[in-house]
């Protein structure tokens, strides 16, 4: 079995705005096949030679939970457009988002309540070296010493909940590496 992979996380204030937060929390009770809903980001040449992003914030992909693993689908097949109608600014994980140097699809975004995966979109760079150097984990930093207590086992409940996503991510799962203290334990939670 292949050993877990370690994505280092970025706290941010918030992940999420009101509204696309219900949201998430309504389409993952309606639906318990869904294991996150994926947004895009791509990069595109400018005029000045440096790369712009645009967002692809509908929820254009989504990734079901599957008896032979999680696979990505369009959501235009399967649940038509999940994020439609919600604005732009809702998507506050955004602005932690790395850029994209390259022209194209670079990132993918994995939404669930409490934490966005962003991996890099190609698959030729799923490899283990890959995902501890390009991937990243946005949770929410706790504003209490008391959402503190609480982090780990909110994070383990996710990890159960989030099962098929972490396998996709890697089939030998997920340890959370927290570089800035705010974890309880050494830095780092397998999940």
């Amino acid at each position: 079995m292949a050993r877990p992979v370690d994505i280092p996380v970025w706290w941010v204030e918030k992940l999420y705005g009101p509204q696309l937060s219900a949201r998430l929390e309504a389409l993952f009770a309606q639906r318990p096949d869904l294991a996150a809903v994926v947004n895009h980001a791509s990069g595109y040449p400018s005029t000045d030679g440096l790369y712009r992003e645009a967002y692809h914030l509908t929820g254009p992909e989504v990734l079901l939970g599957k008896k032979d693993g999680a696979r990505l689908a369009k959501s235009g097949d399967v649940l038509p457009n999940p994020l439609a109608g919600v604005d732009g600014d809702e998507h506050l994980y955004r602005h932690s988002v790395w850029t994209c140097e390259e022209q194209g699809l670079c990132w993918r975004l994995f939404l669930r309540p409490g934490i966005v995966f962003v991996l890099p979109a190609s698959s030729g760079q799923r490899t283990k070296f890959h995902l501890e150097n390009n991937a990243v984990a946005l949770i929410q930093k706790p504003s209490s010493a008391h959402g503190r207590l609480e982090l780990t086992p909110r994070l383990r409940t996710l990890g159960g909940e989030a099962s098929d996503l972490l396998r996709y991510i890697w089939p030998g799962g997920v340890v959370l590496d927290d570089h800035e203290g705010i974890l309880p334990e050494d830095g780092c939670l397998a999940l």
